[in-house]
């Protein structure tokens, strides 16, 4: 909250403002800026637009979801049945 400002001698107010100005939050910036892009892709025709956006947005998808399989397949802990059947088959080489 700004102090009022009938209250406050010249010298004060400067360093207020100066104060302010260096705690500015940059993500307001930027979240405008991606709704100033939003507006200007909307211009072109919200038909052409979904028909260019979502198919790219589908295949991003599908490839994190092979990602996210093929890292969990390397990467999970064998089950104590497979265990027990891969310390069998070296019992009996």
């Amino acid at each position: 909250m700004p102090p009022d400002l009938l209250e406050v001698d010249r010298p004060l107010l400067w360093l207020w403002r100066i104060q302010s100005l260096q705690s500015v939050d940059l993500s307001a910036f930027a979240s405008n800026g991606w709704v100033i892009v939003g507006l200007g892709l909307s211009q072109a025709g919200f038909t052409k637009l979904l028909g260019s956006v979502y198919p790219m947005v589908g295949v991003v998808g599908l490839i994190l979801i092979t990602a996210i399989a093929i890292n969990w397949l390397r990467t999970r802990k064998p089950t104590e049945q497979e265990l027990l059947t891969e310390a069998k088959d070296r019992i009996r080489k």
